[in-house]
């Protein structure tokens, strides 16, 4: 929303659930990152306490995999607790130094996004930092 200061990424930050559905965006997001050569690439998975959430265990196996894709980067997964996804990725950039946001955005169905609205344009809105958003459809 507003022109970059700098294009000095290096910390950066993915957050996504890290399903093997965000894996195509995620991978789109590494082959934007290469010429920057980030210092460190952090990858999140933000823990809203919702019911429908894939379980501990599951996501530390997903991040795993994740880790593994990015292998040309020095990572480190976190997961973070907060009362919303886009309040926990703001929060997480902060307290990190964050320096660009990366995002993917599943394209959703109009109705959904009515009710739960979009957590990629609540970020985009309300983050100082410059997000980068992979936008693909849903397979």
């Amino acid at each position: 929303k507003r022109p970059v200061k700098s294009t000095d990424f290096k910390e950066v930050v993915y957050a996504s659930e890290m399903t093997s559905r965000d894996e195509e965006g995620f991978k789109h997001f590494l082959e934007f990152l290469k010429p920057f050569n980030p210092d460190c690439l952090h990858l999140l998975i933000v823990n809203t306490g919702s019911f429908f959430k894939q379980p501990h265990m599951l996501a530390k196996e997903s991040l795993k995999k994740f880790e593994s894709l990015a292998k040309d980067y020095n990572c480190k997964s976190h997961f973070y607790s907060d009362y919303s996804i886009e309040s926990g990725i703001r929060h997480f950039a902060e307290e990190q130094n964050i320096d660009l946001i990366g995002i993917s955005n599943l394209h959703s169905s109009a109705i959904k996004r009515i009710f739960q609205g979009s957590v990629v344009e609540m970020l985009v809105n309300h983050s100082d930092l410059p997000v980068y958003v992979v936008d693909y459809p849903r397979k």
